[in-house]
């Protein structure tokens, strides 16, 4: 028996799972539900690693959480729309009630 061929998406794929699923054995499972800090969640619009359904998923799981959609960027969107994601940042760090913690 030889040594597998690699499987990028299929790795990809069980990881994002992991994380947005409930469950035994799911990580980090239920306690993504018992999060109390604010949450920006951003991803690009091509990501191929998050898709957007997911994305929503794990936002919605998070008291308090946000989605910033990030068009014309894959999963680096930081470098795919630098001005863009610090305009983002900028602003969800200046709202009053981060500002105040």
């Amino acid at each position: 028996m030889g040594i597998p061929e690699p499987n990028f998406e299929r790795f990809v794929s069980s990881v994002v799972q992991m994380w947005i699923e409930r469950g035994p054995s799911s990580y980090p499972g239920a306690a993504v539900e018992r999060l109390t800090s604010e949450l920006l969640v951003i991803r690009g619009d091509r990501d191929h690693l998050f898709s957007r359904a997911d994305a929503v998923r794990f936002v919605e799981l998070v008291r308090g959480a946000s989605l910033a959609n990030i068009p014309y960027a894959g999963h680096a969107t930081h470098e795919d729309q630098p001005r863009l994601v610090a305009e983002i940042l900028t602003e969800f760090y200046r709202t009053p009630a981060r500002a105040s913690k």
